[in-house]
């Protein structure tokens, strides 16, 4: 919540500075705090907007730690700067207000925080986000390299010294932009994404 208010209030510094209203700013809102604890990560998700946070583990399964914030009516986000000053200024309002979550996990391969440029392009997210992460290739998208399969950013067959394109940016062979690149019909809005990759679980 602490960080949800700090936040908050300097969007609105900004908009105070700018003499603008706050609405002008509208944003989303992703953090997550990553815990190990014992053989298990303790992971502390907070979202406000649109995009997701989502886990998979070395069995494929994927897991949401959040989603869209939807508003009152369908089709309609919930931004950080929509949410009423009195409200962000409330003690405990992320857990109040079910924007914080906790979770506790084993066996992680990767966490993965990104905008709705991104995860619209693998609705359902539930459904979808394993293609992300092993599409082997994924399907009606194209790579960078031109007219070329696009594979999951873990996905070893990637052409790229046998490496998967995570590994691949990580060593400095590739820029993970370059993935983000990528063409799929209907796919038109920015994409940004942050990936934590969990190497001590690797097999």
């Amino acid at each position: 919540s602490k960080a949800i208010r700090h936040t908050y209030q300097e969007i609105q510094h900004v908009a105070n500075s700018n003499q603008k209203e706050m609405k002008a700013f509208n944003c989303t809102l992703l953090l997550l705090l990553y815990i190990p604890f014992k053989n298990k990560e303790c992971l502390v998700a907070a979202h406000i907007g649109d995009g997701c946070i989502a886990t998979i583990d070395h069995h494929q399964n994927v897991t949401l730690l959040s989603n869209a914030d939807h508003g009152a009516h369908s089709g309609e986000t919930l931004f950080l700067c929509s949410i009423p000053e009195n409200h962000i200024m409330l003690e405990n309002f992320g857990l109040k207000k079910n924007i914080v979550k906790f979770s506790f996990k084993e066996n992680l391969s990767a966490i993965a925080l990104m905008s709705d440029g991104v995860s619209d392009d693998f609705f359902p997210e539930q459904e979808m986000l394993k293609n992300l992460f092993y599409g082997n290739p994924i399907l009606e998208m194209t790579s960078f390299q031109g007219n070329q399969p696009q594979y999951g950013l873990l996905t070893q067959e990637s052409g790229i010294d046998q490496m998967s394109i995570l590994d691949a940016a990580l060593s400095q062979k590739l820029k993970l932009s370059n993935w983000l690149d990528y063409d799929k019909k209907q796919s038109f809005d920015d994409k940004t994404i942050i990936i934590l990759k969990n190497n001590q679980n690797q097999n």
